[in-house]
């Protein structure tokens, strides 16, 4: 044998010890925690397979009184002794989480017996923001041991962490690598159970599944390498979007936008690929459908997701229809939407209302919130001013699956949205790709009753809102061109703004109180007539007009309303009054807008419903 031969043999050798060292068992139990958010009332239904999250087997005051824990910090959330099957002696524990708030939480991990809860230890996943410290300290009786969490996190927000117990030694690994180790006592207890308890003052509404996605219990002691191969698999996983390996099930939609008197168009998304139909009518009966196959397929599928779009057409104006999406799974598995409903456009000489939010980024529990409060106001529709999601560019899919879907999608299953794109989603990757919208579907417009919307795309405003830019001459032909007795237009970034720091620091000096670039528009606005510009990009709400010529016209005016607080990291305003203020509001909120004839009104509501502005335009006068 020559020599070559047998450095041949070693390093296969070498290769498959490597490959064995890195299999991974799989593991006795696991749950996904996802947010089945739903409408309230007759309305509450979860298209498709929902992913069920453990029910907790006690209520909140046995968990007080049999822990004896922080009994003066009542926790935010509980899930109570959620395995199947207790733990016992070694074992492994694996958790995903997704910290994309900017506000301190608290996460306990708590293993215990039932019989026995205060011999238990606790785990406390402890974040002072979404880009500040995170710690992980562990308690056993009077011991406690804190570990920096400061391993990179994955697209900037996502931690895999394992906790290996061997006997007496706990391991704890983030993302792959370990981050600290020491000895815990568990004592005599046995059958050891697992509950988790959240801690979210800060932030109201939020779940513990809105920072933790899933467990996974191993009945043994995984190896390093075994652990950074899970670490890649959750990679992988959370670049898809999907929400389990296995079941069939919606990745998002169905989802409602664009409609019109005679048709709406339709997106979903789901892991698998599919078959079927869209049954519809205008009852229950669905007397009509739609076939399709993978010609309605967006392009080929995207990181094994796979997105279908369509067009109901051939409706009758302002008239109420009921729909099905009935899915075949290219393994065999089948699913359907449930039975859902939408509303044409209204005729021209009808009122309408319709809802106006921005900025949805980062957090499906305050978007869900918006959305029961909006779906009792059972509005035509939605007009939403961009940065639906943080940053779901190319590379960042899981913020439209998990965050913007999740929270918005039961509205919108019902409710159709007309969006404008924000720079969250500037590339419009997956902007264009979850929504089928005009000419090339960055600026279009649309008309609804007796209005006209021209929605823009400002993260191009440099070049493009500039004298001879081609949304500018666009804009300024349309609105030549158009009849409407109301003319809107939306866009993401701010024309006028009263916020404190984005258009520089109003505490040490002057604020240019807006977006210059954006601001190349307003000759456009006036001498068009343009009646109110809505838009979002500051996380804050303010009125502001009417200003004609840089001064406020009372006659000849442009309104201008920033309703940018659906979702995105709270902003403030500048400590003295702009000049063309006339209401501002610094927290979480959403807006109505009825038009009747020549009547324009518009209410704004704080989370619990709270109206905080009223405001009325009447062109008869």
């Amino acid at each position: 044998m020559t020599i070559s031969h047998i450095l041949l043999l070693i390093l296969a050798s070498i290769l498959s010890f490597s490959s064995h060292g890195q299999e991974v068992p799989e593991p006795n139990q696991y749950f996904y925690l996802w947010a089945n958010y739903s409408l309230p009332g007759n309305a509450a239904q979860i298209a498709g397979n929902p992913i069920q999250k453990p029910a907790s087997k006690f209520q909140q005051f046995a968990f007080h009184r049999q822990y004896g824990l922080r009994t003066n910090r009542p926790a935010s959330d509980l899930l109570l002794d959620v395995l199947e099957t207790p733990l016992l002696s070694s074992f492994t524990l694996e958790f995903w989480m997704v910290h994309h708030v900017n506000k301190p939480l608290t996460l306990d991990l708590i293993l215990g017996s039932s019989a026995n809860r205060e011999s238990g230890i606790i785990l406390s996943y402890l974040a002072e923001s979404e880009k500040g410290q995170k710690q992980l300290a562990v308690q056993a009786g009077d011991k406690t041991a804190v570990f920096e969490m400061d391993q990179p996190l994955f697209q900037k927000y996502w931690s895999h962490l394992v906790l290996a117990f061997e006997g007496s030694r706990l391991t704890c690994y983030q993302n792959g690598q370990i981050i600290g180790t020491c000895q815990i006592t568990l004592g005599d207890v046995q059958n050891l159970q697992l509950s988790l308890a959240g801690y979210f003052e800060q932030e109201p509404f939020f779940k513990i599944e809105n920072l933790l996605k899933k467990v996974a219990v191993y009945d043994t002691i995984l190896e390093p390498a075994a652990i950074k191969k899970l670490s890649l698999e959750m990679q992988k996983f959370i670049e898809k979007g999907i929400r389990h390996e296995e079941q069939f099930h919606f990745t998002a939609g169905p989802y409602l936008h664009f409609a019109t008197e005679n048709s709406i168009n339709l997106i979903w998304e789901t892991n698998l690929a599919a078959t079927g139909l869209i049954r519809f009518g205008k009852d229950s009966n669905l007397e009509k459908q739609v076939t399709f196959d993978n010609a309605y397929l967006k392009g080929e599928a995207e990181n094994g997701s796979y997105i279908y779009e369509a067009t109901i057409d051939g409706l009758e104006p302002q008239t109420t229809y009921y729909y099905n999406v009935e899915l075949d799974s290219y393994d065999g598995q089948k699913m359907e939407s449930g039975i859902l409903t939408f509303q044409t456009a209204v005729v021209e000489v009808n009122p309408y209302l319709f809802a106006l939010i921005g900025d949805t980024e980062t957090r499906p529990h305050i978007n869900n919130q918006i959305s029961q409060m909006i779906w009792q106001e059972r509005p035509d529709f939605v007009l939403h001013l961009g940065d639906l999601t943080d940053g779901g560019m190319s590379q960042s899919k899981w913020q439209w699956n998990y965050e913007y879907f999740e929270g918005m999608g039961p509205l919108h299953q019902r409710i159709p949205v007309f969006p404008v794109a924000g720079n969250g989603e500037g590339d419009l990757y997956w902007y264009k790709k979850y929504h089928k919208l005009p000419e090339d579907e960055s600026f279009y417009s649309f008309k609804f009753g007796n209005s006209e919307f021209f929605m823009l795309n400002s993260n191009l405003r440099a070049n493009e809102f500039a004298p001879g830019g081609r949304q500018y001459a666009w804009l300024d032909s349309a609105l030549t061109k158009s009849t409407a007795v109301w003319k809107f237009v939306a866009l993401h970034h701010a024309p006028y703004s009263t916020d404190e720091n984005d258009y520089g620091n109003s505490y040490e000096g002057p604020s240019e109180q807006g977006d210059r670039h954006v601001q190349q528009l307003l000759p456009v606005f006036e001498s068009q007539q343009v009646d109110v510009v809505f838009f979002g990009h500051l996380h804050s709400y303010s009125r502001m007009g009417p200003i004609s010529n840089n001064t406020i016209n009372k006659q000849r005016g442009v309104w201008y309303i920033q309703a940018g607080g659906a979702g995105g990291n709270l902003e403030d305003f500048a400590p003295t009054k702009a000049w063309f203020s006339q209401k501002t509001y610094p927290n979480h909120h959403y807006c109505t807008i009825n038009i009747m004839g020549d009547q324009f009104i518009l209410k704004m509501y704080d989370l619990n419903g709270s109206m905080r502005d009223y405001f009325v335009l009447d062109k008869s006068e």
